[in-house]
């Protein structure tokens, strides 16, 4: 934050920051494998919500190994919906 304080253009990310300090906030992420004991439960109810139809998800499949670098260029491109698969 600090070395951005005098900058006369927008940079890439947040631009609330110095509120951390202000309200004495703070950030963390966290590891789906930093709660194992979650994983068994989180997994049966997982699978009765998709047979069920409760979770709906989406993919974009592209057909053919030749087409794989397409598939690369479309995911960082933003051309999929959801998870994108290259079909062999």
């Amino acid at each position: 934050m600090i070395s951005r304080y005098n900058d006369t253009e927008t940079v890439p990310g947040p631009s609330n920051l110095a509120q951390f300090i202000t309200r004495r906030l703070r950030m963390q992420g966290f590891i789906v494998s930093d709660y194992p004991q979650h994983k068994e439960p989180f997994q049966r109810d997982m699978k009765a919500w998709l047979s069920e139809g409760a979770v709906v998800y989406e993919q974009t499949v592209v057909r053919g190994i030749e087409n794989g670098i397409d598939a690369l260029i479309g995911l960082f491109s933003g051309r999929n919906l959801g998870k994108m698969i290259v079909q062999l």
